[in-house]
């Protein structure tokens, strides 16, 4: 029902890479395995982290990840202290805001996405409205609608208005 009514949106919005995605969770594991080392073994890499580092190394370049600039990063040998800088991280924080952007396109598309939907619309809009019968007014009306659940402004508001219908919440 609503499966296009947010999608084109989302999927225009600058940070969405979606045919960037799988090096951008391969650099995200980077990170994410220095981290853990970090955390859990005083800094001190292991096997994980070198593979994470050496699948890294091979995508590491702004073309394979759609960005300007590759997070700063360093080399990782098993046994070894690791070494993390403040701008690498900097740049994982773009990385990861690429990642949420395109995940958040592609659920848009997904029956819990409606679900969410419904849920957010039946908390947040206790009184039944009746939808204007101009169709310019009808159409800002569902947009105020959506906007005020926390939702992006739809693409589709004919898809919107038919799904409300359907499921009642608008007379």
């Amino acid at each position: 029902m609503l499966i296009n009514a947010f999608y084109e949106n989302l999927c225009s919005h600058r940070k969405n890479s979606k045919d960037k995605l799988d090096n951008l969770l391969i650099c995200y594991r980077y990170f994410k395995e220095c981290r853990n080392s970090i955390i859990h073994r005083d800094g001190i890499a292991d096997e994980k982290t070198e593979e994470a580092y050496r699948n890294f190394s091979l995508i590491a370049n702004p073309s394979d990840l759609g960005v300007k600039e590759v997070p700063i990063h360093f080399p990782i040998e098993r046994y070894k202290p690791v070494n993390i800088s403040l701008r690498g991280v900097v740049g994982l924080s773009d990385i990861v805001l690429r990642i949420i952007a395109t995940i958040d396109a592609e659920l848009s598309r997904s029956t819990n996405a409606e679900n969410e939907f419904v849920s957010r619309w039946k908390s947040n809009i206790t009184k039944q409205i009746q939808l204007n019968k101009l169709a310019d007014k009808r159409r800002k009306q569902i947009v105020g609608s959506v906007l005020s659940l926390g939702f992006p402004h739809p693409t589709r508001t004919d898809q919107i208005e038919k799904f409300i219908k359907e499921h009642g919440l608008f007379l």
